[in-house]
Parts: C-alpha cells; structure tokens; sequence
C-alpha cells in the first residue's frame, strides 16, 4: 500500500460525483456519489461521511460509510467505525467497538 497522497477532502467540505484517483485519498469531510480506485487507497477519517458505491484496492474506514463496497485487496474498519451496506473483498477486518450493519462476501483476490 501506497503512502502517494493524492487529495485530502477535509472537515467542512463536501464533493457530490465520482471521484477517480490513483495513490491514497483521505476523506474527513462528506462524499456522496461514486469513488473508482482499482488501484489505490480511500481513508475514511472519524470525521468523514461518506455515501457512496466504492470500488478500490484497499479501504480504510475510522469514519461513516454507507454503501456498496468492492475492494480488490483489503477492507479494514476501526473505531469509531459505522458501515451500512454490503462489502466484498478477500480480505475484511472488523475491530472491536466498529458498528457493522450489512454484509460480507469473501472474494479471491486479484492478480
């Protein structure tokens, strides 16, 4: 995984649409839409809100998600952690004290 900050959507901002990067995102702020990644990171801050079909290689979420969720590598949830919807990938992790409702299907990771 990539340490390539490509773009930081702080506290106080909002992006509505599809959002296509490579490298790492960072959101803190509220992204409603879609977000395509097949080869990047999204990081879902505490702070950040996010309603969105999501497609990446790899999700990090300490904050609100609500959605639809492929991720090609791995999935990993943290406190303080809400996630609404249903997520596939080959690998999910889900910490204790992470509010999960929906859910999972294992997939075969991408070569």
């Amino acid at each position: 995984m990539s340490d390539d900050v490509r773009a930081i959507l702080d506290q106080g901002t909002s992006f509505q649409g599809q959002l296509s990067f490579d490298g790492v995102v960072r959101v803190a702020g509220e992204l409603e839409g879609e977000v395509q990644s097949p080869t990047g990171t999204l990081i879902i801050e505490s702070e950040g809100k996010v309603k969105a079909k999501v497609h990446v290689q790899n999700l990090i979420l300490h904050g609100f998600l609500e959605g639809e969720v492929k991720a090609s590598e791995q999935v990993r949830m943290h406190p303080p952690a809400h996630f609404i919807g249903t997520v596939e990938s080959p690998s999910l992790k889900i910490d204790e004290g992470v509010i999960f409702e929906g859910s999972s299907l294992h997939s075969k990771k991408s070569s």
